[in-house]
């Protein structure tokens, strides 16, 4: 009998032919047949996914192969692009240094040979002129130069009250030999248009150092416009400059004229002082200076009628017109005034950190000191008020008004008072009613030229 579970095998055991010993049969069991069959699964299997990364890793290889190669090509592409730009910028920077070098040596080539031209120029003049109206051409020089030393102040040292400065003597690198070579030719101009001779060599120097300070006092910013500006500053210009300087001179400085300003002249100091106290009479508003140097705080300040009163009070707004007396608290007769002082002799201005104060401040800055050490500290909101308001405080104690702007006013109404006095009205009957304004004209298709 064959067990139900096994089947007999057709090979007979340890024998060669099919006939002998055909009762022994070997039983295979299913197990084992599927054992081996899933083995063999396996083993193909586990073949399969072998090959399966092997051929991964050989794809991977590749890919990662031509990825170097990739960035090797374009490593070497990058590398050749710099290489080419590194290149045309050598190359650009080598042609803009021939360039450049080409125009310097243009540039020098130009200037040497306006230098010769203008040397030769001057050597042929000097040689065409007569012997005595030849101009010596050393000692010029030699004279020049310390003249013009002597205006530029070159040697000297620098002063911190100093308020002369010349521009055009940064926009140029040998700025000095320039203006040296200028005025060498304005020399030269000068001797030939004055025919001088060599006796008059000190009157020429005198027409050239007036002809240079001219154009200097104009501030020109490059030496063409300084050049340009002594072309225009020519001898016939200079003598018609100094006859008009000398013919004001001679109508204000002539004795007559002179008595008659000492006569004039208290009366329009008077003038001056009633209309700077009839501007204390009005009133200014000030600002006023926190703890922390801040001027956000309003004040008015203001003089009474009969002048003998000074009316203050403080503000919470700028006002548009003139505050009334009756809302300003805080009065200050004159008769107790001491002094006034300006500027840094303030006290406001001699406490801490007043060093960093704005220097426009210290200058709009003046106090007044009264009895019991007191003191009214004051801010001009612009130069013309400071003027005005020390001028009045000054006339109110009777010291004299010594402001920029009474210096100007005087000069002014002095004047205009001498001039009117100076007119001949003689037989001239003065209208009371100004004349009548013409009609309009028919068209306006006409210039009128000033000068």
């Amino acid at each position: 009998m064959v067990s139900s579970w096994s089947t007999p095998c057709a090979v007979p055991v340890g024998s060669r032919n099919i006939g002998e010993n055909c009762h022994e049969v070997v039983v295979v069991p299913r197990r084992r047949r599927r054992r081996r069959r899933r083995r063999r699964r396996r083993r193909r299997r586990r073949r399969r996914r072998r090959r399966r990364r092997r051929r991964r890793r050989r794809r991977r290889r590749r890919r990662r192969r031509r990825r170097r190669r990739r960035r090797r090509r374009r490593r070497r592409r990058r590398r050749r692009r710099r290489r080419r730009r590194r290149r045309r910028r050598r190359r650009r920077r080598r042609r803009r240094r021939r360039r450049r070098r080409r125009r310097r040596r243009r540039r020098r080539r130009r200037r040497r040979r306006r230098k010769l031209e203008r040397t030769l120029k001057i050597v042929l003049e000097n040689s065409s002129r007569e012997d005595k109206h030849e101009c010596p051409f050393g000692r010029s020089s030699i004279e020049l130069t310390k003249m013009l030393c002597d205006i530029l102040k070159v040697g000297e040292l620098p002063s911190e009250t100093g308020s002369d400065f010349h521009p055009m003597f940064f926009t140029h690198d040998r700025s000095f030999e320039e203006f040296f070579c200028i005025c060498i030719q304005l020399l030269n101009k000068t001797w030939k248009e004055m025919r001088a001779t060599s006796e008059d060599f000190n009157k020429v120097m005198q027409v050239v150092r007036e002809q240079i300070m001219r154009a200097l006092t104009t501030k020109p910013s490059s030496l063409d416009q300084f050049k340009s500006k002594l072309q225009n500053l020519s001898y016939t210009e200079i003598l018609k400059i100094r006859q008009s300087e000398r013919m004001n001179q001679e109508d204000f400085q002539s004795r007559p004229i002179l008595e008659l300003k000492e006569k004039i002249q208290p009366e329009i100091l008077e003038l001056i002082k009633q209309q700077r106290l009839n501007r204390l009479v009005e009133g200014t508003c000030f600002r006023k200076l926190n703890s922390r140097r801040r001027q956000d705080k309003f004040w008015y300040c203001r003089l009474s009628p009969n002048h003998k009163v000074l009316h203050y009070g403080d503000l919470e707004e700028s006002p548009q017109g003139e505050v009334p007396h009756d809302s300003l608290q805080d009065k200050l007769p004159v008769a107790d005034i001491k002094a006034i002082v300006t500027g840094k002799d303030c006290p406001h201005m001699k406490e801490k950190g007043a060093l960093k104060q704005n220097k426009e401040v210290l200058e709009l800055a003046f106090s007044i000191l009264f009895d019991s050490n007191g003191q009214l500290n004051f801010i001009a909101p612009d130069k013309h008020e400071y003027c005005v308001w020390t001028d009045g405080l000054n006339a109110l104690l009777g010291k004299d008004m010594m402001s920029e702007l009474t210096r100007n006013d005087l000069d002014t109404l002095l004047s205009m008072e001498i001039k009117l006095r100076l007119l001949d009205l003689e037989n001239i009957q003065i209208p009371d009613a100004p004349p009548p304004i013409p009609k309009e004209p028919s068209n306006y298709d006409f210039v009128y030229d000033c000068n």
